[in-house]
């Protein structure tokens, strides 16, 4: 008898535990979403500095944000509406068009 009271009460302990761990666990998820809305704004609002600089930079600036955009297309950050929306209507639109449909490109990452 004694040992099914201890057993009763270590599972009461278990169960109180894990709801502070549910607890934590949704804690957790909704800061993470949080700061990846966060880093998605960032992005984002990069990329319409990235296109004025492509509009009144100079062209050392230019040619950074390229280095740059080219650096985030890699790391799957820009997409290539990403990369269209930085630079359509700028001096560069025709070099991130050869950057993205030249034969050395994987199209497997068109998402234009």
């Amino acid at each position: 008898m004694h040992n099914y009271k201890q057993l009763e009460k270590e599972k009461h302990n278990v169960e109180i535990e894990v709801k502070k761990l549910e607890i934590k666990n949704e804690e957790l998820e909704k800061e993470n979403k949080r700061l990846y809305d966060f880093i998605i704004n960032i992005f984002q609002t990069l990329k319409k500095l990235f296109h004025r600089l492509f509009k009144i930079g100079t062209e050392k600036y230019k040619d950074d944000v390229i280095t740059e955009i080219k650096e985030y297309h890699k790391q799957e950050i820009y997409d290539n509406k990403d990369l269209h929306d930085i630079a359509d209507h700028t001096s560069k639109e025709n070099e991130i068009s050869d950057y993205l449909y030249s034969n050395n490109y994987d199209y497997k990452n068109d998402k234009a």
